[in-house]
């Protein structure tokens, strides 16, 4: 059965998001006095989708029972609603592929703000820190139908071209942001596939961030013709190698693509920093390995090609590939 969305779905969502990634800040209060705060606490928003009904925000029902009597629970009630803000969550389009076969979609929605003035700027930041965490990271999520889905967020950047307005509660902005959302169900992704290397031995690994792999199995096959049925020849593997060509980005920081540099720069270098260069080994050892599905794998490779494309006003990419390495001794 295929994903079934609603709109409270992504309500529920996004308000988790909210509450999940939030950080302490020191902000300016109303009284100009610097505190240290919670970010989703003192923005305090209230989300909420069509089917919801706003009402007033209190702490407590007002009651003559509570202490300090009818009236200072009417302050409270004031000021509760007064630091409130609001948050409208709605769907705005949904794509999907049409196949009987897979579930996957990208659905597109907006958030509404109503806030209070004095908290815009740390709401724009607070949007921008959702946006980079989410960035690129799949994240699983339940349905109201208890659905399990994995999911990609991206968030766009808060807007507002609206006046500053007067309303019940106090000087407010109405802000906008837009937000995708990419899903697939029950399929693996990127992040389910650890990948490490390493060029000295097989007990020190370094993590590499791929841009792409590809992983290929290549079976010699020898043909065999039966004796009395020429026509169901087939064929039987001889021999099996796997093949990996992985391609990422010209990292700085990366251990792995600092070794993968220095082995394209210095093979075939008749001269390096004005002295002779000597001889290179030209059967590169690499242990690769592999954690996914709570298992390791470790393979030992022999480097076979590297390749790097410079682009003028773009970032060098490196492409590798790896063989099966055949021990001789």
């Amino acid at each position: 059965m295929k994903v079934l969305f609603t709109n409270e779905d992504f309500k529920d969502f996004v308000a988790q998001d909210f509450a999940d990634n939030t950080e302490n800040m020191r902000v300016v209060d109303e009284d100009g006095e610097s505190i240290d705060v919670d970010i989703a606490d003192y923005l305090n928003v209230e989300f909420y989708d069509w089917s919801n009904r706003l009402t007033a925000a209190s702490d407590e029902p007002i009651t003559s029972s509570v202490d300090g009597g009818i009236y200072e629970q009417w302050l409270t009630s004031i000021n509760a609603s007064l630091n409130k803000a609001y948050a409208l969550v709605e769907i705005t389009n949904d794509e999907v592929t049409a196949s009987p076969d897979l579930d996957n979609g990208t659905v597109a929605g907006q958030i509404t703000f109503i806030i209070q003035s004095n908290k815009i700027k740390l709401l724009d930041y607070y949007i921008r820190l959702l946006r980079r965490n989410a960035m690129g990271v799949p994240k699983e999520l339940t349905t109201s139908d208890d659905e399990k889905i994995t999911t990609m967020w991206h968030y766009g950047i808060l807007s507002y071209d609206e006046e500053p307005q007067m309303l019940q509660f106090g000087e407010c902005i109405v802000a906008r942001c837009g937000f995708t959302v990419s899903y697939i169900n029950a399929a693996n992704t990127y992040n389910d596939m650890q990948i490490e290397m390493s060029f000295f031995n097989e007990n020190s690994y370094a993590p590499l961030r791929l841009s792409k792999m590809s992983w290929q199995l290549l079976g010699a096959a020898s043909g065999v013709t039966p004796q009395n049925r020429p026509d169901l020849s087939g064929a039987i593997i001889t021999s099996l190698q796997a093949v990996k060509t992985l391609t990422f980005f010209d990292f700085k920081d990366s251990e792995v693509v600092k070794q993968v540099r220095n082995i394209l720069l210095t093979a075939c270098a008749y001269k390096i920093d004005g002295k002779p260069s000597s001889q290179t080994e030209v059967n590169k050892k690499v242990f690769f390995k592999v954690t996914t599905d709570g298992h390791e794998y470790i393979y030992r490779d022999v480097l076979e090609r590297v390749e790097m494309s410079l682009v003028n006003n773009d970032i060098n990419v490196i492409s590798i590939v790896l063989r099966n390495y055949a021990a001789t001794r």
